[in-house]
């Protein structure tokens, strides 16, 4: 019951973020956060499904892509993910364990519930000047996806100020 409940709660939320350019990915990551008791796991399919989602909306506003952008976001993003890879090692080391699913450091959930009230009452339009920004942004995006999930809308912020209409940036 949960596979069905899953699967049509991302059909919406994947249509709630093509409609709005955003939004979907944190409510399914809620969502997921009550319904799988572990925190990893529930990041790891969220990824999963937001990867499909976003390959179509891509695909969708491809003629839209400022191609500068999203060369600066990725390679911030790249930077970001050694870093979090990194960081999983030292885990790794620091708990004495073999894999990182064998953590027993109960984070995530509450990280994910903190990132999603941060989403509701905090999130607001920051002005960048420079690609080296975007860059920036770029690590932020890389670090939190593996430790959180949905960054849309930590990033959200940055690009909303630079981008008026929905598509003129793929994310």
């Amino acid at each position: 019951m949960e596979i069905l409940i899953l699967i049509v709660v991302s059909f919406l939320t994947s249509t709630i973020s093509a409609v709005l350019g955003m939004g979907g990915g944190i409510i399914l990551l809620g969502i997921m956060a009550l319904l799988i008791p572990e925190g990893y796991m529930a990041i790891a399919l969220h990824g999963i499904i937001q990867l499909f989602s976003n390959t179509i909306r891509l695909y969708v506003f491809r003629k839209n892509i400022n191609k500068q952008i999203i060369q600066l976001f990725s390679i911030g993003a790249v930077i970001g993910v050694m870093i979090s890879i990194l960081i999983i090692f030292l885990l790794i080391q620091l708990f004495h364990v073999e894999t990182a699913n064998k953590i027993k450091v109960e984070y995530l959930k509450p990280l994910i519930g903190l990132f999603i009230l941060w989403y509701l009452f905090f999130n607001k339009s920051i002005k960048l000047n420079n690609g080296v920004s975007f860059s920036f942004v770029g690590i932020i995006g890389g670090i939190s996806s593996i430790f959180i999930g949905a960054t849309g809308p930590l990033i959200a912020p940055f690009f909303k100020q630079q981008f008026i209409k929905k598509g003129n940036n793929c994310k």
